[in-house]
């Protein structure tokens, strides 16, 4: 056959292309203006590319030292966080020791309730047994504790209770003198009474006519005419005056 050769297939198709490639040779080259404009779009785009690199070097450079000072904010909180745990664990526990201390409080308030109304009590019942002068000191204290106040504070019972047992205790470690109205024999006489404590006391008037003894009782103090102690006392009464020298003087005393 006269085209089954391969070299002369060959030939053949290039001698079909050859047409196509001197056509191709002949087309026009683009103009200078569109080369420049392309060349200042290709510059363009590196430029707008360098920028936009140099941009993101910034913002990620801005981002780190914005994420160290984030980190560093959460260092802190979870350090102030942990601290305010610690402060509420303390003060929970403050807070239970001063519910602890209130429990103790009112049951000791409870107590000492029940120990005023106690000494209130006794200080009733004994004082119509106190010396004239301790009960004159104590008019105030003793007027209350005869009409006790509902609005009365504990502190103010205390107070009163404190007081009373103070001249109290004060008064029997002492002898007083203390001038009085005597009745006896119907009279209004003028004495002065030696209290010795809280327990006798001797009285005599300046004339020389009246003179006894006197003793307390749950009534009150009960006096006794006994007119041969009347130089004795007076002699006692000197002395406690700085009138007279101290010195011994015998006065009947009845122990209890």
């Amino acid at each position: 056959m006269l085209y089954s050769s391969p070299l002369v297939r060959i030939v053949f198709a290039a001698s079909a292309l050859w047409p196509l490639a001197g056509l191709r040779a002949q087309q026009p080259a683009p103009p200078a203006a569109v080369v420049q404009e392309k060349v200042r779009e290709w510059v363009r785009a590196k430029q707008a590319i360098s920028a936009e690199a140099s941009e993101w070097e910034a913002d990620k450079e801005s981002m780190s030292r914005l994420n160290e000072v984030r980190q560093k904010e959460i260092e802190r909180l979870d350090r102030l966080i942990t601290a305010a745990g610690g402060r509420v664990k303390d003060a929970e526990t403050e807070l239970g020791e001063l519910r602890a201390e209130k429990t103790a409080l009112g049951s000791r308030r409870k107590q000492l309730e029940t120990e005023v109304a106690e000494l209130e009590s006794t200080l009733r019942t004994t004082a119509p047994s106190l010396p004239a002068p301790l009960q004159e000191k104590l008019a105030d204290v003793l007027a209350r504790l005869e009409h006790p106040s509902s609005d009365a504070s504990l502190q103010d019972r205390w107070r009163d209770v404190l007081l009373s047992l103070g001249e109290a205790g004060r008064f029997e470690r002492a002898i007083t003198v203390y001038p009085e109205i005597r009745e006896v024999g119907g009279k209004q006489v003028m004495v002065d009474v030696v209290y010795l404590g809280l327990a006798q006391a001797w009285y005599a008037d300046q004339s020389g006519s009246h003179a006894g003894i006197g003793r307390p009782g749950p009534k009150g103090w009960t006096w006794k005419e006994q007119p041969a102690l009347h130089s004795r006392v007076r002699e006692v009464i000197a002395m406690q005056r700085k009138e007279k020298v101290p010195g011994f003087v015998a006065l009947p005393v009845e122990a209890k």
